[in-house]
């Protein structure tokens, strides 16, 4: 009897248990949910709201690209926190670069506002950046390594420009800046240096000592104006006070010309002195700028009667030559130069010194070839060190003569700048 019973009941639970399966809805996927965040979105075209709210919490996630595109699409409807939290994202780089024209486009609007309105300084900046062929405006400044210039139409830079003039006027100091270089360097409008002083200018008198040295550079070499050293030396002054190297120097050697400094050659020279010394310990000084301190130092105490001194003047040549650079190469040149009656010596220094050339640019080894002419007359001579070596000799003055004749030495003025020309990154 029992069994019955439970055979009987064994089988309704079967069939009950079928029946009940058949009515409950198949078990989900524990990560997937039935009405997805892109389904929500793509039904809430129509509310800014809800764009904010996703945009928030994609943001929230770092999904930078999602987020921005969806205050992007609340800007649309002109929602005051889909635009601002748009404007933020493209100005720390989160988003902007997968979404390039939405971001332009929407920076257009807003740089280009009708009615006759001033436009947003932000917006134009950014599309001054953006066709100069910045690439990093679209990145996060840390994270952005690429080079700085991407290839763009050359129109491109006359939008540049628009947009650059646009927030210059609107007060911007990098906008200034740009504008003010574009114009000086004929980039995306004919070169006007009158209106880059102008531009520029403001800058320089406010504290900006590497705008105040672009100035000072001008006028120091006539460079597309009438060559005024007095103008030069304002803004040398002015860029030196902040701890520019270059200034520093130029200075020292306006006071060496009798430009600058005081009215005796005295005065002047300790004048010339002081600023190759404020150059040599500025913090932002390159080796370049050490070693031509240096190296023009050691020329004073050699060669000026107040302050002659053989032993420091060779202290700052041997230091100029620790420096692998042109004036290292000069000053290597010279040490040779004073050891003549200790031929030795002087072939060391002059074996140095074209060993160090040959590691520089062809431009600058033809301009100091006369390294090579110095080592080949060194074994032309008798000694009583070094030997009398017509091999020798031939080697280094065929060394000398294939040098001479194997480039044009390039002019100072199309190199002058060539820093500007890749990027206008604000020096402020």
């Amino acid at each position: 009897m029992f069994k019955r019973h439970l055979l009987t009941a064994l089988v309704t639970l079967s069939i009950s248990g079928a029946a009940m399966a058949e009515s409950m809805p198949v078990p989900m996927k524990k990560d997937a949910l039935p009405v997805s965040y892109h389904d929500v979105f793509k039904t809430a075209s129509e509310n800014p709201d809800v764009m904010i709210y996703f945009g928030d919490k994609a943001y929230a996630e770092k999904r930078y690209d999602d987020a921005l595109k969806a205050f992007l699409d609340a800007a649309r409807y002109g929602h005051s926190a889909g635009i601002k939290n748009a404007m933020y994202m493209i100005e720390k780089g989160l988003g902007a670069d997968d979404n390039r024209s939405t971001v332009v486009d929407f920076l257009s609007y807003y740089a280009n506002p009708e009615g006759g309105q001033a436009g947003n300084v932000f917006a134009q900046v950014y599309l001054g950046d953006y066709y100069r062929g910045d690439i990093c405006v679209w990145k996060q400044e840390k994270s952005c390594d690429a080079p700085k210039q991407e290839s763009l139409a050359h129109e491109a830079w006359e939008k540049s420009y628009f947009y650059y003039e646009k927030a210059a006027y609107g007060g911007n100091d990098r906008a200034r800046y740009s504008t003010g270089m574009m114009s000086l360097l004929g980039l995306g409008v004919p070169r006007n240096v009158p209106l880059a002083v102008n531009w520029l200018t403001p800058l320089a008198e406010n504290g900006n000592g590497e705008v105040a040295y672009i100035l000072g550079h001008i006028f120091q070499h006539g460079f597309w104006v009438t060559q005024d050293r007095e103008r030069a030396n304002k803004w040398f002054t002015l860029s030196a006070q902040t701890g520019n190297a270059e200034a520093a120097m130029y200075l020292a050697k306006n006071a060496e010309a009798g430009l600058i400094g005081g009215e005796t050659t005295e005065e002047r020279t300790e004048f010339a002195k002081a600023h190759y010394m404020k150059a040599l310990t500025a913090v932002q000084a390159n080796a370049e700028q050490v070693s031509e301190a240096n190296y023009r130092l050691g020329l004073l105490f050699d060669a000026h009667p107040s302050l002659k001194d053989n032993g420091e003047a060779r202290k700052f040549m041997r230091d100029a030559a620790k420096k692998n650079t042109s004036h290292g190469v000069k000053a290597l040149m010279w040490l040779g130069d004073q050891y003549s009656g200790e031929q030795t010596a002087a072939v060391a220094f002059y074996k140095a010194a074209t060993e160090m050339l040959e590691t520089l640019p062809l431009h600058e080894q033809q301009r100091l070839a006369a390294a090579w002419q110095r080592l080949a007359n060194s074994y032309a001579r008798l000694g009583d060190d070094v030997k009398r070596d017509e091999r020798l000799y031939a080697r280094y003055m065929n060394k000398y003569n294939v040098m001479m004749s194997k480039t044009v030495m390039p002019k100072v003025e199309p190199t002058a700048f060539a820093k500007y020309y890749d990027a206008f990154t604000f020096p402020g």
